[in-house]
């Protein structure tokens, strides 16, 4: 049932990246979302009105399972995972 309802569910851009009352999906700026969706980094957006953009969130949640499989975190999407410190 869970799948019904994620094919059929859209999200707006302050749920994914968050805002004063919401609590982000991936923790990066708008601005940096944007440049990400531009850039093809990001899935592409659906136009549904002239000032209302969405998004599925089945793509949003396989974004994230893409990002987290690559070693990206959800909290930080754009840097690129830690790599251990070596001596010299």
């Amino acid at each position: 049932m869970a799948t019904i309802i994620e094919k059929n569910t859209y999200v707006r851009v302050k749920d994914i990246v968050g805002s004063k009352t919401t609590e982000p999906m991936i923790h990066i700026s708008r601005s940096s979302w944007w440049a990400g969706v531009r850039s093809g980094i990001y899935p592409r957006p659906i136009k549904i009105g002239p000032r209302t953009t969405v998004w599925k969130l089945s793509d949003i949640t396989g974004l994230l399972a893409t990002l987290e499989v690559e070693g990206y975190t959800a909290t930080c999407a754009i840097s690129k995972p830690k790599k251990d410190k070596v001596e010299v």
